[in-house]
């Protein structure tokens, strides 16, 4: 069994502007033919409830004979964040336990929308062999 790739972008701008360009881009991702494809993703607007700070997109996935971050995979998911406005990303690959962060040169202050360049990365080794905070039984129905 292979691992499952999940994660986020966040851009902390609430502007409808913002949101508006980021749907645009994902929109415009490929349908097929590639491993980063519009239906991989989904916007999560600003609210109250859901988002309070910007919008989020958030993803999953679960390819084929996935055991660590394929640099292919990684060049696809970097190029779309430099077309996307965007502050944070994260990204999990449950396989080998890795964790990979993205940062922008920041939403904040910029007068339009536009893709931003990433202004740094940082690769979290495997959590696999860390002690469980608490590992405790579900009770089950009548056996409360």
């Amino acid at each position: 069994m292979s691992g499952h790739l999940y994660g986020y972008i966040h851009c902390f701008d609430a502007s409808p502007a913002a949101e508006a360009h980021n749907r645009a881009v994902l929109h415009s991702l490929p349908v097929t033919g590639a491993q980063i494809t519009r239906a991989l993703f989904s916007l999560l607007p600003n609210s109250r409830g859901h988002c309070y700070y910007g919008h989020m997109v958030h993803f999953a996935c679960a390819p084929k004979d996935s055991y660590t971050f394929e640099d292919s995979w990684l060049a696809e998911y970097e190029a779309l964040l430099q077309r996307l406005f965007w502050d944070s990303s994260e990204v999990v690959h449950t396989y080998c336990g890795e964790r990979r962060t993205w940062g922008s040169s920041k939403t904040h202050g910029l007068a339009q929308p536009t893709g931003l360049q990433i202004s740094h990365r940082r690769v979290f080794p495997s959590y696999h062999h860390l002690e469980p905070v608490e590992d405790s039984a579900v009770p089950t129905p009548g056996n409360r």
